[in-house]
């Protein structure tokens, strides 16, 4: 009785220790690989917000990952996207809805309401993140601090007229006001809120109509004006991350651009032959140079980043009616490949 109770033992223990050495099942795995996600924002008024991914290795693209998933739309005019730890926040502005993403599987993990003390809409435009914090500028005004671990709204802090980015440096989170919702009356200023009080401390005058944001390796921050879209020619101004001045002005006619490694990729138009163009500032030295990338004829560039391979990839909207594409170029201009993604694609994400 005892060998048989031994052997059945023995047998059971070999038995967990097989299945305890069995990989893990297809499903605990990540979704995302080596590829790039794009957020493409819909036609207004359509609910028609697209997570798109696309797989370099296998060049396949799954166009509406995140309702394939979920089963629902992200919402309607998807605005910005950021990853910050394994969770991805969608931010979609007609909706006023902030999309958190389980960046493993795909799976919403939350879809926080912003609307204000009144119920109505805050209209939520871009995203940024400090120290387990989310920070929302939103078009009525103001901005949302999020708890990342909670996922609950915990306060709101007022900046200027139509905040449309934000970026943070050295404790302060600067906010671009750009007045769009007051056109032609666009706002000139950069409102400084202190992260520790979350209170409003300053506001810097800067060219008309303040948009995109981005910080240097220094703590520097770069706000890019648009003007008025006639007279006020647009240019990107650089402010001293220890006293808040305005120190430089790169006078590009950009429409949108992104730092890494202390240098601004940027796109625009030239006012002169409307043709667009892709180039490179230098932030330490000022100097310029073109990304060549005349092989492509663009439609509306709408979307730019650069990944850690100096791999610059450029949103290409159209005719913002159908859906736009994703090109990636090579630090030379060689373009190393392009995909379809939704109607106005205009946040890239690459994932390595």
């Amino acid at each position: 009785m005892k060998s048989i109770l031994k052997k059945s033992m023995l047998a059971l223990i070999v038995v967990l220790t097989v299945v305890s050495c069995r990989p893990r099942p297809k499903e605990d795995d990540s979704l995302f690989g080596n590829g790039v996600l794009v957020l493409s924002e819909g036609l207004y008024g359509t609910n028609g917000a697209v997570l798109s991914y696309y797989d370099i290795d296998s060049n396949a693209v799954t166009y509406d990952i995140f309702n394939d998933i979920n089963g629902r739309s992200l919402g309607d005019v998807g605005n910005d996207m950021q990853l910050y730890g394994a969770k991805l926040y969608i931010v979609v502005n007609n909706s006023n809805t902030v999309e958190v993403v389980d960046i493993n599987n795909g799976k919403s993990l939350s879809r926080i309401s912003l609307v204000d003390k009144d119920g109505i809409g805050m209209m939520p435009r871009r995203i940024a993140f400090n120290a387990g914090k989310a920070y929302v500028c939103c078009y009525n005004g103001e901005v949302v601090r999020i708890d990342t671990t909670s996922l609950q709204v915990e306060a709101t802090a007022q900046a200027g007229k139509s905040p449309e980015a934000l970026c943070i440096s050295n404790g302060k989170l600067f906010v671009s006001n750009s007045g769009g919702l007051d056109y032609p009356n666009y706002d000139s200023t950069v409102s400084v809120i202190d992260l520790s009080t979350f209170t409003e401390v300053e506001k810097i005058v800067v060219r008309l109509n303040p948009g995109r944001m981005g910080v240097d390796s220094y703590g520097n921050v770069y706000v890019l004006s648009v003007g008025d879209y006639a007279a006020i020619m647009p240019c990107i101004q650089k402010i001293s991350a220890t006293d808040n001045q305005l120190v430089a002005t790169y006078e590009v006619t950009a429409s949108n651009f992104t730092i890494y490694n202390d240098v601004a990729y940027a796109y625009g138009m030239d006012y002169t032959t409307y043709a667009w163009w892709v180039k490179k500032i230098d932030l330490l030295t000022g100097s310029e140079s073109d990304i060549n990338t005349s092989s492509t004829t663009f439609g509306y560039p709408y979307a730019i980043n650069v990944d850690a391979d100096g791999n610059v990839y450029i949103g290409d909207a159209g005719d913002f009616k159908s859906n736009g594409d994703v090109y990636c170029f090579g630090s030379d201009g060689t373009k190393k490949y392009s995909f379809e993604a939704g109607v106005g694609p205009n946040t890239i994400l690459r994932l390595k």
